[in-house]
C-alpha cells in the first residue's frame, strides 16, 4: 500500500460521495464512468468505500406520482445521511456539489472543473470555505476544438460546454495525491 493513506482497519472506514450531473445537458464528463472505476480500484486497499449519487436536474419541479415521491424522499434522506458521514464528497462543477451543506465538518471537497478561457467560477470554494470543509479542485483544460457555446443568463451572455473528458490515470493520481496528503488530518 501507498504510504500515508489509511488502511489500518481499526481506523474508521472512508467515504467517498461521488455527485453525477447524469442527465445534464452542460459539463457532462463523458468518461466520468472509467474515472470511477478506476478510483475504486485504487481505493479498494486503502478503507475507502465510494458511491455514486445522480442529480437529475428538473426533478423537483415535476409532479410526482405519491407513491414515486415517497421513493424520491427516502433517497434523498439516503443521500443526506450518506453526505452527512462522506468524508471526500466529488463531483464535476455543477448545483450537484452545493450539498456539501450537509457535509460533516473538514470533509474535503473535490471538484472538477472544466477549465474555459474567459469564465471564472469560485462558488464552491467560498462555500467549502465559509462551511468549515476543505477544498480542493482538479482543473481540467478543456481542449480548444471543443466547441464552446453562449446561452443567455440574466440577459448577459455566458459561456457553456456540453461534453469533455478528462485522462483517467492522470486523474487517479490526483486523487491518490490528494488522500495521501489529507489523510494525516482526521475527517
Amino acid at each position: 500500500p501507498q504510504a500515508g493513506l489509511v488502511t489500518n482497519q481499526r481506523r474508521r472506514q472512508r467515504l467517498m460521495v461521488w455527485v453525477r450531473r447524469e442527465g445534464a445537458s452542460q459539463r457532462v464528463m463523458s468518461n466520468e464512468m472509467a474515472v470511477i472505476s478506476g478510483l475504486q480500484e485504487a481505493f479498494l486497499e486503502h478503507g475507502v468505500d465510494i458511491e455514486i449519487y445522480s442529480t437529475t436536474p428538473g426533478a423537483a419541479q415535476e409532479a410526482l406520482p405519491a407513491n414515486t415521491a415517497n421513493e424520491a424522499l427516502d433517497d434523498m434522506r439516503t443521500f443526506y445521511r450518506k453526505i452527512s458521514r462522506a468524508s471526500l464528497i466529488v463531483g464535476v462543477h455543477g448545483a450537484g456539489l452545493a450539498n456539501m451543506l450537509f457535509a460533516p465538518k473538514r470533509a474535503i471537497v473535490i471538484e472538477i472543473m472544466p477549465i474555459i478561457p474567459d469564465m471564472v467560477n469560485y462558488h464552491y470554494w467560498m462555500l467549502s470555505g465559509l462551511l468549515g470543509l476543505r477544498y480542493r479542485v482538479i482543473p481540467v483544460m478543456v481542449d480548444e476544438s471543443i466547441e464552446v457555446g453562449t446561452k443567455e443568463a440574466f440577459e448577459m451572455p455566458i459561456r457553456t460546454l456540453s461534453e469533455f473528458q478528462v485522462d483517467v490515470q492522470e486523474t487517479v493520481s490526483v486523487f491518490l495525491d490528494i488522500a495521501m496528503r489529507e489523510s494525516n488530518v482526521d475527517t
